[in-house]
């Protein structure tokens, strides 16, 4: 168990370069792709996440972090106008093509979904 929770703590610390203009600490788990869980962020790391995406320098903690973002809207942790404010000012500095074809089909989604009808 103890070897287990060592693994994790190494591999949820991000750092982000500044939130409200000082420099920020989020955490993101499962960090660097140790497996599959679904990650339920805390409030502060989800609201720097969602100004800062783009800052995140390793490419699959980025894409695994813009698929986290929209599996909180589906839990209803963050509203979809919020992720959607995010895709519009941070997918266009995104490098990884899947990521910007997965991010697209979900913002596709809730747009159709929470929008319209």
């Amino acid at each position: 168990m103890e070897d287990n929770l060592n693994l994790a703590l190494d591999a949820i610390e991000n750092t982000c370069k500044f939130y409200k203009g000082r420099p920020g600490l989020a955490y993101f788990p499962n960090a660097n792709n140790k497996g599959y869980c679904r990650v339920v962020l805390d409030p502060i790391s989800l609201e720097i996440f969602l100004s800062s995406v783009d800052q995140v320098q390793d490419p699959a903690d980025r894409s695994y972090l813009w698929r986290t973002l929209a599996d909180h809207v589906h839990m209803e942790k963050i509203k979809p106008e919020a992720f959607l404010e995010c895709v519009n000012s941070k997918l266009g500095s995104e490098t990884v093509e899947l990521s910007i074809q997965i991010t697209l089909e979900k913002s596709l989604y809730m747009l159709n979904h929470f929008f319209v009808g």
